[in-house]
């Protein structure tokens, strides 16, 4: 591999070492006529041996493409005239290529055209692959990158149609024109764009390493092979990121990096490369530490479908600058643009690592071992299981140099220091004793690491082992389910394949729910081999997983993808979801942010039609927290929200599409004490919109369980709608007041939740309501509202003003309650002394943490006081029925309605005090 910087590897580090790929060879077995009679028949004396007769197959293919490549070159270089051909030849050939080129250029082009339209009406994709169209292009190709550089010799066009490991079938007639090695992001771009301007479909492809179909070429076309774009282009160790192209391996680039003591911790499968590592977001067993692909990419260089080039942001760790176009990119397969550049983190190698090996009776054990790790918070390096077949597979294939107990069995990796390592193997064993665990055996030295991890890297290669002829093919594939359904999908997925007589190993990084089954077939099962697979992604959607946690949809699972998220999810993740962000104090942006899925069946998509400006979003916009509550990343304002259904859960029964909601923006754990009593309003693990870290619902999509979306009847407006929030406000704050027929209520603070308590109170039978403020236009508004009576308070003691608010309004020795929306501290106090003996002070407000408060007055008084947050259990309902029975105006507290870019001007007008309710439509 030729770099411009050679970063010699130094091999080291037996992380490093298990991680790499080693030459395959393949031996050939007796043949057996099931699964069980190979594992059965093999005799233990007819082991081959660890490193030698394994990896035929492989090797066999490299040399075939080599061979093919080597043809290529010698029949090019015959081609040249120097080399001995006549003249009148290359006449002739360059003729056929310039009428070529003429006929091919004067083909008609169609008016570029763009959809944003349901999958069932987009146009389907226009493509001209006439022959005069793609020899024109030959010799446009041969222009810019080199006529050495374009391949039309058969080998090479049949290498790049598939793969051995691709599960997808490759047709007869799914082969590309040519073949083109361009070695810059300037040649990709030209290539792009002659083949946009000709309508020339266009494949690309990076290491090959295909498992469901991603590089097929179905509509024939160009293939573009990055091959020659394997280069580290800058390192910048100070700054942990590296610049690479798309065709350098992991494994290279670990070799690379591992003299400078760090590494790239991204490792899936032998020979990948970063091109398709970005493409697929693929991960690996280092994906429980670490995490996957996305996590690891800063920016992406990306050449469209047109030939522009972009770069998707700077190398800074973090940028709030434009949409998050990095992330997009990850994931899509190729589909959207070619990868020619990577800027990657990169992380220093642990001073210390160890692998533990452990083996269980059955997989729900092994799993309950995972879910006590994972539940205590233990930071192993890499967790990943293979079953009792993987495991009879690798004894039997002698891909190791030892024997394993044929059981469910769990491997560890650890990565730390020597300390903290030892204390994590210590620890990790006491829970898989508790699981049940039948032997536990831990590494003592390097080499008895490299030797416990080489059954979880040989078991695609055992499986391979296990061929009975050269028509038995090998198929790996993977789905995520949540972790707590992982033992049950394993289960249910290898009964399945020895109901039909496949022999199919398990293997899985079960940090993340992620596994695989390794199929092996024949041509007359593969049938039987597609329906087992299928009905694994059926049972991962059916368990609220995904049918592909790494791998990627490619060809084989796109029938799936509509299921898993549906018709209408996908059309939306073909639109902007508009949202306004805020990025700092007083910093608040229009950003477009993906589209949220739904990834529970009880989930309802909902296009967000109107959101109210509630004090708590000025307040973080103007000071970036309220209490504890601090915004440290960019966050999505907004929760007084309405909007309409677009997508439903499979579970959900009470909402469809179409339907309007008021959307109550709390989601709770549901299962704590202070849920199961109702009020989860107070549950630690409440997910509330616009408090850090969740976002808000300032945009055009969001999700919510269907339970926490009320219904509007036909009468009610989506604006209406939209204040259902602080209306439950003020009903849980009256709730806590206890206000009942023939009280005297007293609310401190005239804004919109004080507005509503005193509405609230009087349709609770408040004989008498007094609003008190000391902005008088606040209290006109109140008193036209719902109020009976204002005050306005004097700037004199809390006991002095309480006196005269009760003189005023002949409230005798106090009012039976007062609440207080305002959370200022003169409110407070004046509160205290204008309740009665034995009266009801309710906090409602927010204000400082901690203020000067009467507890002498409070305490003589013998005064109930309470604190209230939010709402619980039923508030939403009883401001439903409030509203739509009409005892409740909530129309009236709304003095405009704006469109969305004009978010900003809204929330300096509400900080100014000029409105009480604005209402900010979605984005449309």
């Amino acid at each position: 591999m030729k770099q411009v910087l050679r970063l010699r590897p130094a091999a080291s580090n037996f992380l490093q070492s298990i991680e790499r790929s080693q030459p395959r060879q393949f031996c050939a077995t007796r043949s057996f006529h099931n699964s069980t009679a190979w594992l059965q028949e093999k005799d233990a004396d007819e082991k081959p041996s660890f490193r030698g007769q394994l990896y035929q197959s492989t090797s066999d293919r490299l040399q075939r493409e080599r061979a093919d490549q080597a043809r290529y070159i010698k029949d090019a270089e015959a081609s040249n005239p120097g080399q001995g051909r006549t003249l009148a030849l290359s006449i002739v050939i360059l003729s056929v290529a310039g009428v070529a080129y003429v006929l091919g250029t004067r083909s008609e082009k169609a008016v570029d055209t763009s959809s944003t339209t349901s999958l069932t009406r987009a146009l389907k994709p226009q493509h001209d692959t006439r022959t005069s169209v793609l020899q024109a292009a030959w010799t446009d190709l041969a222009l810019i990158v080199g006529k050495e550089h374009v391949s039309t010799v058969s080998g090479d066009l049949d290498a790049h149609s598939g793969s051995e490991w691709s599960s997808y079938a490759v047709k007869p007639n799914e082969r590309p024109f040519a073949i083109v090695y361009p070695a810059s992001t300037e040649e990709v771009s030209k290539v792009m764009k002659m083949c946009h301007d000709r309508k020339i479909p266009v494949t690309a492809l990076s290491g090959g390493t295909s498992l469901e179909g991603h590089f097929a070429p179905t509509r024939g076309g160009i293939c573009i092979d990055l091959g020659r774009m394997d280069k580290i282009l800058k390192f910048h160790p100070e700054d942990l990121d590296i610049v690479v192209q798309p065709a350098l391996g992991w494994e290279d680039l670990n070799e690379d990096l591992a003299e400078h003591g760090m590494f790239f911790p991204p490792d899936p499968g032998p020979g990948a490369k970063i091109g398709g590592m970005v493409g697929t977001g693929c991960s690996g067993t280092n994906a429980y530490r670490y995490g996957t692909m996305r996590d690891w990419v800063v920016s992406l260089t990306v050449v469209l479908a047109d030939g522009t080039v972009i770069k998707t942001r700077r190398r800074p760790r973090k940028s709030s600058a434009g949409y998050n176009l990095t992330q997009m990119f990850i994931g899509s397969e190729g589909t959207l643009g070619i990868v020619t550049e990577a800027t990657l983190k990169v992380t220093v190698l642990p001073k210390s690592q160890n692998v533990a090996v452990a083996t269980f009776p059955t997989i729900h054990a092994a799993a309950d071992c995972v879910a006590k790790v994972v539940g205590e918070g233990i930071q192993v390096a890499g967790m990943e299981i293979l079953d009792d077949v993987q495991m009879r597979c690798i004894n039997k294939s002698g891909t190791t140099s030892r024997q394993w107990q044929e059981a469910p069995t769990l491997f560890f990796k650890f990565a730390g220091t020597p300390d903290g390592i030892k204390e994590q193997i210590q620890t990790v064993q006491k829970i898989a004793k508790s699981a049940k665990n039948e032997k536990f055996e831990f590494a003592r030295n390097n080499d008895e690491a490299l030797e416990l991890w080489s059954a979880r890297k040989e078991a695609l290669w055992s499986v391979m082992a296990m061929k009975r002829d050269a028509n038995d093919h090998v198929w790996t594939t993977d789905v995520a389910v949540p972790i707590s359904r992982l033992a049950d999908i394993i289960q249910e997925t290898r009964d399945d394949v020895a109901k039909n007589g496949l022999l199919g190993g398990i293997c899985g990084h079960v940090g993340d729910g992620n596994f695989h089954t390794i199929l092996l077939y024949n041509d007359t099962e593969k049938k039987v081999a597609e329906e087992v697979v299928h009905r694994m992604c059926k049972r991962a959607i059916e368990m609220e997983g995904t049918v592909t946690g790494e791998h990627g949809v490619g060809l084989k699972k796109r029938e799936f993808l509509i299921e898993e998220l549906g018709e209408d999810t996908i059309n939306a993740m073909r639109k902007e979801n508009n949202s306004f962000v805020l990025r700092g104090i007083k910093d608040v942006f229009f950003e477009d942010r993906p589209v949220p899925k739904l990834s529970n069946p009880h989930d309802v998509l909902l296009q967000v039609n109107f959101t109210g400006i509630c004090g708590s979003d000025v307040h973080y916009w103007q000071h970036g927290r309220i209490g504890h509550y601090v915004v440290n990343d960019p966050m999505v304002l907004g929760h007084e929200s309405a909007g309409t259904v677009l997508e439903v859960g499979t579970e959900v029964k009470s909402l469809k599409k179409g339907d309007r909601v008021a959307m109550e923006p709390g989601v709770p754990c549901r299962r704590c004490i202070r849920c199961k009593e109702g009020k989860y309003n107070l549950c630690f693990e409440m997910a509330f919109a616009a408090t850090p870290p969740y976002d808000g619902t300032l945009a055009k999509y969001y999700v919510l369980p269907e339970d926490f979306c009320y219904k509007l009847p036909d009468h009610v407006s989506l604006e209406e709608g939209a204040l259902f929030e602080p209306l439950a406000v003020g009903v849980h704050i009256t709730k806590q007041a206890g206000v009942k027929q023939g009280d005297t209520v007293i609310v401190f603070g005239a804004g919109p939740v004080g507005l509503l308590c005193a509405a609230v109170s009087r349709a609770f039978g408040a004989k008498k309501v007094i609003a008190v403020d000391i902005n008088e236009e606040r209290l006109d508004f109140a008193k036209s509202f719902v109020a009976d009576a204002t005050f306005v308070p004097s700037k004199v003691s809390a006991q002095e003003n309480a006196q005269r608010l009760k003189d005023e309004h002949d409230l005798g020795q106090g009012a039976d309650v007062a609440i207080d929306a305002s959370g200022a501290e003169p409110s407070v106090q004046t509160a205290i002394h204008a309740v009665r003996n034995g009266g009801t002070y309710v906090q409602g407000g927010m204000g400082r943490d901690e203020i000067t408060f009467p507890i002498m007055a409070a305490c003589t008084k013998e005064l109930t006081i309470r604190g209230s947050f939010r709402y619980a259990s039923g508030d939403y309902q009883v401001a439903l029925d409030l509203v739509s029975s009409g005892k409740i105006d909530v129309k009236k507290l709304i003095s405009r309605k704006v469109g969305f870019d004009e978010a900003v001007q809204a929330f300096e007008d509400v900080k100014a005090g000029k409105a009480i309710k604005v209402l900010i439509e979605g984005p449309k």
